[in-house]
């Protein structure tokens, strides 16, 4: 069968024609806009079948989609979600106005409070310690420098020492100040279970700072760190007792004169014997240490600008062991040897401190 040649291109674009109706899938476009005008990198999503394209930079957008019924979500980190509900049947094509409003939000009032002391917001790396904290944190004996080596940088080898270095530096190259009076701690000791107390009395203190590097001029010239220790000032009386296997403490602390003379005073009492009882040397191990604080302070003139402040502080250490033997055993598995050692004669380390401090503060 033969063809004329209009009836050839008329069959020619009449299946065309038929191929673009039947394969043609809805569209659904559009504009999203602000007040300003057309809005670029909005994602438009349709969350039911997972697809979505973002508008061009005058806020114009084309997304082919399936017929149905379908939400399609506007957002924009800046701008609040719009979600469009739409029915498309067939090949439809779909068109969108969409206007996004500013996503306000509005932040808490915020309160800058000033610090008393005025210098001590102003000094680098202190880190503030709370003093119940330090009370109550577990050590052998309730010891305040047990505290400090939980901070960044602080190392302590030995869990019956009071000593402890920061940052790589000697053990005695550390400042320590209570009420911006220097304490002055003349002896070292060899070995942790000849040490006593640490001259802080946890019972007494009402603020801690500590730092470990920048401080301010005014303070000493050693190079570790600076712990600085401030004693309470009580307007009432009250008072405490702790008693344990290890020692105990107690303190009295109140006001007099309409609370222009307060006062604080503690004592302590320790005593390693049962936990030296437990090491590789057999013996008598005596060790006793006692210690004795105040602090007194009085308020001068007539508005109370002007105080000043007394510290004392007694600390009578006494260590004395009489070794008897040692057994140590050492080797391998295959090969293990045991060392006996017995001793004669004693160990003997006392030492008592004396200090007192004036203070004078307008």
């Amino acid at each position: 069968m033969k063809l004329s040649l209009f009836t050839f291109l008329f069959l020619f674009f009449f299946i065309c024609t038929s191929f673009s109706v039947f394969g043609q899938r809805p569209v659904v476009q559009g504009l999203v806009k602000t007040d300003a005008g057309g809005l670029a990198d909005v994602s438009v999503f349709v969350p039911e079948l997972g697809s979505g394209t973002v508008t061009d930079s005058s806020g114009f957008f084309i997304l082919p989609i399936a017929p149905g019924s379908f939400i399609i979500n506007f957002r924009h980190v800046n701008y609040q979600l719009i979600s469009r509900q739409i029915t498309i049947n067939g090949a439809d094509t779909v068109e969108l106005l969409v206007t996004l409003e500013e996503n306000v939000r509005y932040l808490d009032q915020v309160q800058i409070v000033g610090d008393k002391n005025g210098d001590a917001r102003l000094q680098p790396g202190i880190i503030k310690i709370d003093p119940e904290t330090a009370k109550y944190q577990p050590s052998a004996f309730n010891d305040f420098t047990s505290i400090l080596v939980t901070l960044p940088g602080v190392i302590s080898n030995n869990e019956l020492s009071s000593s402890y270095s920061v940052r790589g530096g000697n053990f005695d190259e550390n400042l320590v100040y209570v009420n911006d009076i220097p304490v002055y701690r003349p002896f070292l000791v060899r070995a942790g279970q000849q040490e006593g107390l640490s001259f802080v009395n946890p019972d007494l203190v009402s603020d801690v700072s500590f730092s470990s590097g920048g401080w301010q001029p005014k303070y000493g010239d050693k190079l570790s760190s600076n712990l600085n220790v401030t004693y309470k000032k009580p307007s009432k009386t009250a008072g405490s007792v702790t008693v344990g296997l290890l020692g105990g403490g107690t303190h009295l602390e109140g006001s007099a004169l309409k609370n222009r003379l307060s006062y604080v005073i503690g004592a302590r009492y320790k005593t390693s014997q049962y936990l030296l009882n437990t090491l590789e040397t057999n013996g008598q191990y005596l060790p006793r240490f006692v210690d004795i604080q105040a602090y007194i302070n009085y308020k001068l003139g007539k508005q109370n600008k002007t105080e000043l402040g007394l510290l004392l502080s007694y600390a009578n250490n006494r260590y004395l062991v009489r070794p008897e033997d040692r057994t140590t055993t050492f080797g391998t598995l295959d090969e293990p040897f045991r060392l006996f050692i017995a001793y004669l004669g004693q160990e003997t380390l006392t030492y008592n401190t004396l200090q007192s401090g004036l203070k004078l503060s307008h």
